[in-house]
């Protein structure tokens, strides 16, 4: 997982790696993550970069902050204070991010088609993780103020949708959004948020394989916004996507990529990373995968298993559709 071909576009090995709080596979990833370039001083150079910045800032910023809680290693302390200023300078007025970074010259709105809840929840995770860091920046602090004011008027409406449009009702996640953004609310300590946003990740086993680009964002967030509900949450949901696990695992204990976006040939087998993020929960050494996450969320077995069962599809017709 450590080689540059394996760890996938948004170094989803890497995070696989320190998931699993082993000492050899941390400082297996620990020189790669050190690697990660560090922004222009300026933030107004930042935001300028047309190329899709917001999701490998996002997710970079995310691996440091996670990095530095676990291991405590100054060296990338620099590099989370200036991605997570630069980031949040880059946020558009509702409190979210596109493919770039908004700017005075957009008037505040992110360039190309708009903003997307994928992005800005990798960039929100990063920023809130960030504070834990000990960043302490105004700018910073108005940015999850932001983000976490927009989303939390949507608890209770349905699964956020792939834009910056009104939640919905008919899939229970989008993208894998109900997971992270479980999470995110997890760590802020707003439990009615948690709550809802992770019992939608635990319904949403029969939807692991839909998502804009292909399955992989389902593939790596939807478990880990089940699991903030606890052990008996993870189980239930993990034992309606055995079959997955199963049918992607290969005799090396690698994953193969369902075809989709980050899966092409030159963009490193991230399904791996992903897969051991999934597996790792249960050790919670790592933000995402459960650590200083409140255990007063934690449901017991027989209200996982209803969580489970209300994703179930209607197969009552199935027999009329094969005559």
């Amino acid at each position: 997982l450590v080689e540059s071909a394996n760890i996938g576009k948004l170094r989803w090995g890497l995070f696989g790696l320190l998931a699993t709080g082993e000492e050899k596979y941390i400082e297996a990833a620990a020189k790669r993550i050190r690697e990660i370039g560090e922004p222009p001083e300026n933030p107004d150079e930042l935001i300028k970069n047309t190329m899709y910045v917001a999701w490998h800032w996002g997710y970079a910023n995310l691996l440091l902050t996670e990095y530095y809680l676990l291991t405590g290693d100054e060296y990338v302390l620099p590099k989370v204070r200036q991605f997570s200023r630069s980031l949040a300078a880059g946020q558009d007025q509702a409190g979210l991010w596109g493919h770039q970074m908004a700017t005075e010259a957009r008037k505040g709105r992110a360039a190309g088609y708009g903003v997307m809840n994928q992005p800005s929840l990798s960039i929100f995770l990063s920023l809130i993780l960030a504070e834990k860091c000990g960043v302490k920046d105004p700018l910073v602090r108005r940015a999850i103020e932001r983000t976490h004011a927009h989303y939390d008027k949507w608890v209770g409406q349905g699964s956020l949708p792939y834009g910056n449009h009104g939640p919905g009702a008919g899939h229970f996640t989008n993208n894998g959004t109900s997971g992270s953004l479980a999470i995110a609310f997890a760590l802020l300590g707003n439990e009615r948020g948690a709550r809802f946003y992770a019992a939608m990740s635990g319904a949403a086993a029969e939807e692991i394989l839909l998502g804009h680009g292909g399955p992989v964002w389902n593939i790596l967030w939807t478990a880990l916004g089940a699991n903030v509900l606890g052990p008996e949450m993870s189980a239930a949901y993990n034992d309606r996507i055995h079959w997955l696990n199963t049918t992607t695992r290969t005799w090396n204990g690698r994953y193969v990529s369902i075809k989709g976006w980050g899966t092409e040939p030159k963009s490193g087998d991230w399904s791996t990373g992903s897969h051991l993020l999934n597996l790792c929960t249960g050790r919670r050494k790592l933000h995402i995968t459960g650590k200083g996450m409140p255990t007063s969320l934690w449901v017991k077995a027989e209200e996982a298993k209803e969580i489970a069962d209300a994703g179930n599809l209607d197969t009552s017709n199935n027999q009329a559709l094969l005559k």
